[in-house]
């Protein structure tokens, strides 16, 4: 019974985790599109401030796949905080 517990509470905040990983891109993914909807014509500069910005985009699951790991660590809520 407890094994089941302990499953079905990591299941959980597994599942919440990566719901709030989703919606933190999702919320960055909406804004880039607002950003860049008024550009015509893409520069080098633009492009490459574009994939500086989606690269750390990308490190959000690893920020909360951290929090996950080490739920209570000070660190990696932090981390997870600042993105």
């Amino acid at each position: 019974m407890i094994f089941f517990v302990r499953t079905a509470f990591g299941l959980i905040l597994q599942s919440t985790i990566y719901f709030i990983s989703f919606a933190i891109v999702s919320q960055y993914w909406v804004y880039h599109q607002e950003l860049l909807s008024g550009i015509k014509k893409a520069t080098p500069m633009l492009t490459i401030t574009n994939i500086y910005y989606l690269c750390f985009i990308s490190l959000t699951p690893f920020a909360t796949s951290w929090l996950n790991d080490s739920f209570l660590s000070r660190d990696s809520a932090i981390a997870t905080a600042k993105r």
